[in-house]
C-alpha cells in the first residue's frame, strides 16, 4: 500500500473501514504523482488544473475538539476550496455511511451519499469545487482536459463513463430538486445528527 493510501487510515479507529474506491483513488494518484505536500489530486499539481479536490490530509487526524464524538467522523478527502469533505461517518446503527461534510461557511450540504463509488463518479464530472451541490443539476461550466488521466482510471478500473452531471453521476434524478437545493434533502440522518445538542463544539 502506498503512502497516500496509508495517509487515509493513518489513525483512523479499527471501527471504521476505508472502502476499497479510496484507497485505490490515493494509490492511482501516487502511482501517477499527484501527490505534493501529502495531498493527493485528481489533477497534475504541476500543471494548470482547475480541480480543488484533495484526497487525504497530513495533518488531520480526527475531528478532536470539534466534535464531541470524533469516533464516529473520519475525513477522507476535500470537496472545495472551502474546506468542505467527504468524511465516514458511523450512523445511529453503528453502520459506516459515505458523507458530504459541508464547510458550514460555504458549502452547507451535510448529508449521507449513496457509496464510495458514486463519489468517485461525482469526481469524474469535473466540477472544479464538487461540494457545491446546487450546480450538480447542469454540467460543469468547462470541461477540464486535466482531467483526463482520471478518467481513464475511472473507466478502466470501475468502468466509469463520466455522467454530464452529478445529480446523475450519483442517481438521484428522482430527487434532483432536494439535492440541488442549498441546504440539500430535507431530513438526512447526517445532517440531523449534527444538529443534536453536544454534538458540534463549533463549526
Amino acid at each position: 500500500m502506498t503512502q497516500p493510501a496509508l495517509d487515509l487510515v493513518a489513525g483512523m479507529p479499527a471501527h471504521f473501514e476505508m472502502p476499497m474506491e479510496f484507497l485505490e483513488l490515493a494509490e492511482w494518484a501516487e502511482r501517477v504523482r499527484y501527490v505534493r505536500n501529502g495531498y493527493g489530486s485528481l489533477v497534475d499539481p504541476g500543471q494548470d488544473g482547475r480541480s480543488l479536490v484533495e484526497i487525504g490530509d497530513p495533518a488531520r487526524v480526527g475531528w478532536s475538539g470539534y466534535l464531541t464524538g470524533p469516533d464516529r467522523l473520519w475525513f477522507v478527502l476535500r470537496t472545495g476550496g472551502d474546506g468542505s469533505s467527504v468524511c465516514l461517518w458511523l450512523d445511529d446503527q453503528g453502520q459506516q455511511q459515505v458523507v458530504h461534510h459541508g464547510s458550514g461557511s460555504g458549502s452547507i450540504l451535510f448529508a449521507v451519499l449513496p457509496s464510495a463509488l458514486h463519489v468517485l463518479r461525482l469526481l469524474a464530472v469535473g466540477y472544479p469545487e464538487p461540494c457545491w451541490n446546487e450546480d450538480w443539476a447542469s454540467p460543469p461550466e468547462d470541461d477540464d482536459p486535466g482531467l483526463a488521466a482520471y478518467r481513464s482510471w475511472c473507466r478502466e478500473r470501475w468502468d466509469i463513463i463520466p455522467a454530464e452531471t452529478g445529480v446523475v453521476a450519483l442517481g438521484l434524478q428522482a430527487v434532483a430538486d432536494q439535492w440541488t437545493r442549498t441546504e440539500g434533502p430535507q431530513g438526512d440522518p447526517f445532517g440531523q445528527w449534527l444538529e443534536r445538542p453536544g454534538t458540534v463544539v463549533a463549526r
